[in-house]
């Protein structure tokens, strides 16, 4: 029993092509039984941030995909449109200019990267390896290697290397039987964890987000004051209302939109956007607080009221929605393998933006709700069925959307 050189399927030596991939095995069978390689086959590629990892017989060679100054066009050409975006609907926080430019220019850098693969792949593994850039690390040189699902991360001496790249899943067999046979006790099969599940399943983790983000506003609408914090939340609710409460319907509209695009852009800065968007739950907590006071009522009151209302479900899954696929854009940015490439869908950096898209539809019915409720009184518990309904009709198409986002 062998392996197909190309694909690493099992095949008998009678056999003329791979039943797989469809490999003249015969051009295998030429060769002198001096050149034949007993282990595994070694064709699999894998993709980097800005590289291509391709397994050799002599070891992996790593190639440049693009400069490392490639970046520079794509932040200016990325620029112009977020500020563009930013002074159309009159934006204040620098998150929003932040995130809109990063929206932007992620993708745009996947695309070009694509393009350069394209042309890549059409080199033989020695044109690549006179690439400028290129870097040859021989098996003798890996100090160790890593393998969970289809991520492949290596450290080496010599040139000091350290790097993590993702393979297509029908490689990984032949790429596991590869690094076993070439690195020994050096090379770790490494079992999925329950932790790397959750990290790559972005319902999980907006639902994760939703709930913590929602125990912080009860305790900041129910806990005491600090000293000093009352004074403060009952002047920023002061001026709410004088800019929001009593403004034209429109503008209201507008206000409350701009607002909270802002709060969710600050919720989806990678790694960072936790810290505003726990700030922002607590701040409207603490006005609750503030509200319950005033009105001479418990907050706990205030809460079940506030929650009471459509506008309030559909303005906080947004900020956790834009909140967990920036953690799930952290931790699978690199998770895009050169077979997935062609599919814009599943890059990390398309889903990302096509994330926040589904956060402004959803925060700008959420304003609208929003405006809709204090005009309607009691009778805006009826908007719970328009949204119902929508909800109900629409459940199939937004399941495809999550999946399609989630990359399944």
């Amino acid at each position: 029993m062998n392996f197909c050189p190309n694909c690493g399927a099992k095949v008998q030596d009678e056999q003329s092509y791979c039943g797989s991939c469809g490999y003249d095995l015969l051009t295998r069978a030429a060769l002198a039984p001096s050149d034949h390689i007993a282990e595994a086959p070694l064709s699999p590629r894998g993709l980097g941030w800005n590289s291509e990892y391709i397994v050799t017989p002599e070891g992996i060679l790593k190639v440049r995909i693009r400069s490392d100054l490639f970046v520079i066009p794509v932040v200016l050409l990325a620029l112009p449109f977020a500020i563009l975006l930013g002074v159309t609907i009159q934006a204040v926080s620098p998150w929003f200019f932040v995130m809109a430019w990063f929206l932007i220019a992620v993708p745009l850098f996947d695309e070009f990267k694509w393009r350069k693969l394209e042309e890549m792949g059409v080199l033989s593994p020695d044109e690549l390896a006179a690439l400028l850039g290129s870097l040859a690390i021989p098996w003798s040189s890996i100090r160790s290697a890593r393998l969970r699902g289809r991520m492949l991360w290596i450290s080496s001496i010599g040139p000091r290397l350290r790097g993590s790249m993702a393979f297509d899943e029908k490689e990984v067999p032949a790429l596991e039987r590869t690094l076993s046979s070439r690195l020994g006790e050096r090379f770790q099969r490494l079992a999925p964890r329950r932790a790397t599940a959750l990290r790559s399943n972005l319902p999980a983790l907006v639902l994760g987000v939703f709930i913590v983000c929602q125990l912080l506003l009860v305790m900041a609408a129910v806990l005491p004051f600090f000293p000093g914090e009352e004074s403060y939340y009952a002047s920023i609710l002061n001026s709410v209302k004088q800019s929001v409460t009593y403004a034209p319907v429109v503008q209201q509209y507008r206000l409350i939109l701009l607002n909270n695009v802002q709060v969710a852009l600050g919720s989806g800065v990678p790694g960072f956007g936790l810290f505003p968007l726990l700030l922002a739950d607590y701040n409207t907590g603490r006005i609750i607080q503030v509200i319950a006071i005033q009105a001479n009522v418990p907050a706990s009151l205030e809460i079940v009221n506030l929650f009471l209302y459509p506008h309030t479900w559909v303005e906080e899954l947004s900020y956790a929605v834009a909140a967990g696929a920036s953690l799930y854009y952290l931790f699978n940015w690199n998770a895009t393998s050169i077979g997935e490439m062609p599919d814009r869908l599943k890059r990390s950096s398309v889903r990302l933006s096509l994330s926040f898209v589904c956060v402004a539809v959803m925060l700008s019915i959420a304003a609208l709700l929003e405006v809709a409720e204090p005009h309607l009184g009691g009778g805006a518990l009826l908007l719970w069925v328009p949204l119902g309904l929508g909800v109900i009709l629409s459940r199939q198409r937004l399941v495809e959307i999550l999946n399609r986002l989630s990359g399944r």
